[in-house]
């Protein structure tokens, strides 16, 4: 991930000076089945490599039904 991360910026080396101020900006999809010690390590190496805006997007999977766990009660 790293190595891919710093590929990207080097195609695009000028920063605007939103990306100075917040870092790149990175997407980072997911869903329930990501263990949150794993998302760290990911947000971690991203913020690592000065992409450090990050947003989290999931997607509902149609019908699902959350478990009780995933809602917190």
């Amino acid at each position: 991930l790293e190595e891919e991360l710093l590929y990207l910026a080097s195609k695009r080396p000028d920063k605007t000076e939103r990306e100075i101020e917040l870092g790149r900006g990175v997407t980072i999809m997911g869903d329930h089945s990501i263990p949150y010690e794993i998302l760290k390590v990911v947000m971690g190496t991203c913020a690592k490599v000065d992409y450090r805006n990050i947003a989290l997007a999931v997607s509902k999977v149609s019908g699902h039904k959350p478990e009780a766990d995933e809602t917190g009660g």
